[in-house]
């Protein structure tokens, strides 16, 4: 039916019209109904791929109505005892690494006293209800109604770190040839995701009287007013260099870098860096959200 109706546009198509004074051009020697064939195949040749971005366009579009939900049960388990994972889950069956332990829950779960403080070892997915592969990080943040603190890392493997309610969420984001990499996400209090401790180096920036921010070995956030003088002469300088320096075979002072290169006074803003031996912090804004917490 449909060649049929193409057929009679054809022999209604003045002769003058592009696509069929083209055929005319390719096939001079054959006879009026081949003619009529080539125009068909080729007209249909031209229509397929306006229906095909059509209909790529329409499943852009319905994917915008998706629901964007974190699992509050995952999330709500910081916080929760010992005999209340067992409750949930049963006791506990074994242990992790770096002192955690293992419950049939969402992962490994790390305690302060008898407080869960941390959960680690999950998938993406378990997190985030709706696939978040190919979306950038302040767009996963826009739709979940988290806060972006930075991503770091290479191509290969990146770290991006967000922060809802005091509570940091670390995902790792990896091309196709490493799926399914799951050991480095994590949920934890802001104090807990600070305490750093490996090879005899131990860092708890709790409880100290500072101006910035420390977001474990990552990131330092600084107000708008900062200084390199000023970060120098702060208590967390001091707690960082008893951690990182105190036993470092390399430089035994906080070096700066911005854009082009080390810069040793003026302003610390964000963007630059901050490295303290083999520590190296990302400066980000002051994060008003969270205060001094």
């Amino acid at each position: 039916m449909v060649v049929i109706i193409l057929q009679e546009w054809y022999n209604k198509t003045p002769k003058g019209k592009p696509l069929q004074l083209t055929i005319n051009f390719l096939f001079p020697e054959v006879s009026e109904l081949k003619r009529q064939i080539a125009f068909v195949l080729a007209l249909v040749l031209c229509i397929l791929p306006l229906a095909s971005c059509e209909s790529r366009k329409t499943k852009r579009e319905s994917s915008s109505d998706a629901t964007y939900e974190l699992n509050e049960d995952l999330l709500s388990e910081i916080g929760m005892s010992r005999e209340q994972l067992s409750g949930k889950y049963g006791p506990q069956i074994g242990n992790g690494y770096g002192g955690s332990e293992y419950y049939k829950g969402y992962g490994f779960y790390k305690f302060d006293g008898d407080i869960c403080t941390s959960i680690e070892g999950f998938y993406c997915e378990t997190l985030f209800k709706n696939d978040i592969e190919g979306a950038q990080p302040e767009e996963i943040a826009e739709q979940y109604g988290i806060k972006y603190l930075l991503s770091r890392g290479e191509v290969d493997m990146v770290q991006s770190y967000y922060l809802i309610d005091g509570v940091v969420i670390s995902i790792t984001t990896t091309p196709s040839s490493l799926e399914g990499i799951y050991s480095t996400n994590r949920i934890a209090t802001i104090d807990q995701f600070n305490v750093i401790e490996y090879q005899g180096l131990y860092f708890n920036p709790k409880g100290i009287d500072s101006r910035y921010q420390v977001f474990g070995e990552v990131a330092i956030g600084v107000p708008e007013d900062a200084t390199i003088e000023d970060f120098l002469n702060d208590p967390l300088a001091d707690a960082i260099s008893d951690a990182w320096l105190s036993n470092s075979w390399g430089n035994k002072k906080i070096t700066f870098f911005g854009d082009e290169g080390e810069v040793t006074s003026g302003k610390l803003t964000p963007g630059m860096w901050i490295y303290a031996g083999n520590a190296r912090f990302s400066v980000i804004p002051y994060v008003e959200e969270l205060g001094n917490e």
